[in-house]
């Protein structure tokens, strides 16, 4: 079984990206996510320990524990959009979380969880 401990995290720049992988502890995960230029870099560490992910049940519950951490170090996201920089301010926050997001599943490496969020996707 994997790790209980997967790390989200919003790093920029390919040698954050090569120095995060290589410095990671073994049984982490390191997720990456394309925040703007001068946005503080944040991450938080979900544990999953207490689940089987090899199971739907598992999947989805492991999978909004990693959205609402993606949520919180993508934060803050823009409540309302009232002109085009709220809309550019949702634009990044939105890629981040989604880059997020789909970085920590694929570094799961659980085909429940692919499928759960495929499922999610595809409705």
């Amino acid at each position: 079984m994997l790790k209980s401990l997967l790390p989200i995290a919003v790093l920029s720049g390919a040698a954050l990206l090569s120095t995060a992988v290589l410095a990671q502890p073994v049984g982490e995960i390191v997720v990456h996510g394309n925040p703007p230029a001068g946005t503080e870099i944040k991450s938080q560490a979900v544990s999953f320990a207490d689940l089987n992910v090899a199971t739907r049940d598992g999947a989805r519950i492991l999978f909004h524990r990693i959205r609402a951490a993606a949520e919180e170090v993508c934060s803050p996201q823009p409540v309302e959009i009232h002109n085009l920089v709220d809309y550019n301010d949702y634009q990044d926050f939105a890629k981040c979380e989604y880059d997020g997001i789909n970085l920590a599943v694929s570094d799961v490496h659980s085909r429940a969880l692919s499928r759960y969020v495929d499922e999610l996707r595809y409705r």
